[in-house]
């Protein structure tokens, strides 16, 4: 029954009985029994209705009519997929009423609120897929401002508000208004008079965050080309791999590993090209760098696109393939990184790798393999294609499994704990049962005295082993391999799930980034701790020459230690001239007061290339501490007196 229906009965003062999520009238039948109607766009419904409650069919018709203009202040319009009510100058209630009645009706329904002076806008879907910008609910418009009223609301509140405009066919980003003054700056994107908050102009100028993944900036001009890439497809693969011979199993593995190398090397090289191509324009690449290249020339990337087109390399990517660099360039440690693939377990660095590890680098070998060991625990072992890594050293001591799933996923989300078909948790196998590898093809459920484990010394639950009996039938397995299949996929994917989550909360490459728990906290505590430092200030002070006398001082300071004293005091005045009067450690405004003359190498005397102007409290403190850690101490100190 349609909304105009029920207005239509309304009308006419006939009940409408609720029946599901439709409406239906009783009525007596041709036979007269009473009977319940509900399509009333049929004609021979519409006859039993009106000699029901004795109306004329032609009545009937009219008031039961989608176009009924009876009433003014009512419209209503008719599509292919949704229809549209009008209803203006109307009582609350009266609203309320007629609402109700064509929800009622209807399967899906949208509200929208629009303010006296508003105008409704589609915001494109190029601008909705730009994930630095924010698009506030409409719901929050409670005081719409014109952009000439800026000014009064920037010193109001003391504030510097960008405008920019965003081309839809072009691309082009223009800014509009910018206001240069010491206030806190925030940006805003105009579309038709509809303001977006902009929460990361760097990442709005320039680069653009994929729609699918939600992981990676691309830059503007390959946005089209790289969302066609299904670029998680890598990352949601389970494979299960079982083989009676370990050795055999890992040949497989990595087999595997170098298959996944070569399809993640082609998208890092598509996503980072424009970073690749700008570090070898400013660094250039050596002859030591690319085989068969002369030695003592620095190739470019004109270079690069010459060897391309007279066809020594097919493509940029061909070349990369070809060209890794030495780790000592930043060309060579950005293509270990795009080369290497994490192989991630859960506390895989205590038990499974130990366990495994003669055969381990027997199929990888020892050349090439770096291991990073906490005994007796294996913190990372890479390759050049791969790194191993144990997630337990980035979580907390003593995190179990299910603990570090729920942190991220709040744990199983089913109705119960037999019925469990959500995917998030541990699974349960029988792994004493297993002792030989034909025991896999045993087509029958195993009994649930096999789960216990004498090793624990722990028993299965009932509830655990009816999850199991569950599973079996919910699966359709066929044998015990389908459950183990079923069991590791369960460690696979939640586990993978939690990384991605992992670095989208924090931006952190934790592959990368550290190997351990700490080091990330510290990256994690740098962006959320201090967000807002600042460098000190380093405003060039008044100029002045080195006092004589402190010069004279240092005369006999050398000769009293028995070191050879060869400065000048014309060094001593250019590198005051240099420093800009500032001091070198904490760069401080210096004066003739504060001054001083601190010593690099306190092995040496005083002497000229040995020298650095520092303030007087600097030298002091510093005795034969390390330059750059010294300067590293000062600035923590000026910034935490500063922020706290």
């Amino acid at each position: 029954m349609f909304a105009w229906e029920l207005e239509g009965l309304k009308r006419l003062k006939i009940e409408a009985i609720r029946w599901g999520s439709s409406y239906r009238v009783k009525v007596r039948g041709k036979t007269g029994k009473i009977v319940y109607v509900s399509n009333l766009s049929r004609p021979s419904d519409r006859k039993l209705v009106a000699k029901q409650y004795g109306i004329s069919e032609d009545k009937l018709s009219t008031h039961l009519s989608s176009d009924y203009k009876a009433d003014p202040k009512y419209r209503f319009y008719s599509g292919n997929h949704m229809e549209t009510h009008i209803y203006e100058n109307i009582q609350p209630g009266e609203f309320y009423d007629k609402l109700e009645n064509v929800l009622n009706c209807q399967q899906k329904a949208s509200k929208v609120n629009i303010a006296i002076g508003y105008i409704l806008i589609i915001i494109p879907k190029v601008i909705k897929d730009i994930k630095s910008l924010i698009n506030f609910p409409k719901t929050n418009n409670k005081c719409p401002l014109d952009i000439l009223q800026f000014d009064d609301l920037e010193e109001y509140f003391k504030l510097a508000i960008n405008v920019y405009t965003h081309d839809i066919e072009s691309g082009k980003t223009e800014r509009i208004r910018q206001l240069e003054n010491n206030y806190d700056t925030i940006n805003i994107l105009s579309h038709e008079k509809h303001a977006l908050y902009i929460k990361d102009i760097d990442m709005f100028l320039s680069k653009y965050q994929c729609p699918k993944c939600e992981w990676f900036s691309l830059p503007q001009r390959s946005y089209e080309t790289t969302r066609k890439i299904n670029v998680r497809s890598i990352t949601e693969e389970e494979r299960c791999s079982v083989d009676n011979q370990p050795r055999e199993l890992l040949a497989k593995m990595f087999v595997y590993i170098k298959s996944i190398v070569a399809k993640v090397f082609k998208y890092n090289i598509v996503k980072y090209e424009t970073l690749i191509r700008k570090i070898v324009e400013a660094h250039g690449l050596t002859g030591m760098d690319i085989p068969g290249a002369p030695l003592g020339t620095t190739y470019k990337l004109k270079d690069i696109n010459q060897w391309i087109e007279e066809g020594k390399y097919s493509s940029f990517f061909d070349f990369c393939d070809q060209v890794s660099g030495t780790r000592k360039t930043d060309y060579g440690k950005l293509m270990q990184l795009l080369k290497q693939v994490p192989v991630l377990g859960f506390n895989s660095g205590k038990y499974d790798i130990n366990l495994i590890k003669n055969d381990l680098f027997s199929v990888l070998g020892t050349d090439n393999t770096v291991s990073v060991i906490k005994n007796p625990n294996y913190m990372c072992i890479a390759a050049n294609d791969m790194k191993m890594l144990d997630i337990s050293n980035y979580v907390p001591a003593g995190t179990s499994y299910s603990k570090y799933l729920s942190t991220y996923f709040g744990g199983c989300q089913c109705d119960d704990k037999i019925r469990w078909v959500c995917g998030l948790g541990k699974g349960i196998f029988c792994y004493e049962y297993i002792t030989d590898f034909s025991v896999l093809s045993r087509t029958q459920i195993p009994p649930q005295s096999v789960f216990d484990s004498k090793l624990t010394g722990t028993k299965i639950s009932h509830e655990d082993y009816e999850r199991v009996k569950f599973v079996w039938e919910h699966c359709n397995m066929k044998s015990i391999m389908d459950l183990l299949i079923w069991y590791n996929d369960l460690d696979v994917k939640p586990f993978v799930k939690a990384q991605r989550e992992l670095f989208k909360r924090f931006d952190l490459d934790m592959f990368a980034d550290g190997v351990s728990f700490p080091g990330l906290s510290e990256k994690v505590m740098y962006q959320t701790c201090f967000s807002k430092l600042t460098k000190p200030s380093r405003k060039p002070a008044a100029s002045f020459n080195f006092p004589e006398h402190r010069y004279l001082g240092y005369i006999e300071q050398d000769k009293k230690a028995d070191r050879q004293f060869a400065m000048t005091i014309k060094h001593l005045n250019e590198l005051l001239q240099k420093q800009k009067y500032l001091c070198g450690l904490c760069y401080c405004q210096l004066s003739v007061e504060a001054v001083s003359a601190d010593r690099i190498n306190n092995k040496l005397g005083h002497q000229d290339g040995n020298i650095l102007i520092s303030c007087t409290k600097c030298n002091s403190a510093r005795k034969d501490m390390n330059l750059k850690a010294f300067r590293f101490q000062k600035l923590l100190r000026v910034l935490i007196k500063t922020y706290y």
